[in-house]
């Protein structure tokens, strides 16, 4: 028997601790109040949708993260045959104690990628799903790559995750009292950008 692994949902990783952001960003959090535009269940701060028109992309401070962050992107685009991308958005979310993220996906974007900037040992998972999720799921004998619906990945600090923008994922419940601060960022196909 032959299986070929058609449709696959990759989802890369990459580490670097190197970027000290956690105190820029809650003096950002302090100075720019979040609303819930697209009415979330879960409403945790994020700087996509403060009120004051802060725009992450266009802050100094994040230039370097960016930049490792595209260079991942086009090692993973190249490795997947995919063409060239750009980032279209970019935002940080902090979670404080009883924060969390339903499953969602990110439209009107090709790949996205989360970085955790900052997180404690034991702090909230993230979750991926295979998409689109399974309406009669097949009974599972034994859990490996051929048949998994779920994926999870620790929130360590440094950690990378590029995806498709499509693969479902969520953040759950934050149980610790100490910030979690996550970068999200879209990208595109690089000619769709205008």
């Amino acid at each position: 028997m032959q299986i070929i692994p058609y449709f696959s949902s990759p989802i890369a990783t990459f580490k670097n601790e190197n970027f000290d952001l956690m105190e820029h960003c809650l003096e950002i959090k302090e100075k720019n109040l979040s609303t819930n535009p697209m009415h979330w269940i879960h409403v945790l701060y994020n700087t996509l949708s403060t009120q004051t028109g802060y725009n992450t992309s266009k802050d100094p401070k994040f230039f370097e993260l960016t930049k490792w962050i595209q260079e991942c992107v086009n090692e993973f685009t190249i490795e997947c045959g995919y063409e060239k991308m750009s980032p279209s958005e970019m935002w940080f979310n902090v979670y404080k104690n009883g924060d969390s993220q339903e499953f969602h996906n990110h439209a009107r974007s090709h790949l996205s990628c989360i970085y955790v900037a900052e997180a404690q040992k034991d702090d909230s998972r993230i979750f991926f799903s295979r998409s689109p999720v399974p309406m009669f799921p097949i009974p599972i004998r034994n859990s490996d790559e051929w048949n998994y619906d779920q994926v999870w990945y620790p929130s360590e600090k440094g950690l990378l995750l590029i995806f498709k923008s499509d693969t479902m994922h969520m953040v759950e419940k934050k149980v610790t009292d100490t910030p979690r601060i996550t970068f999200a960022y879209n990208f595109l196909y690089h000619k769709m950008i205008t």
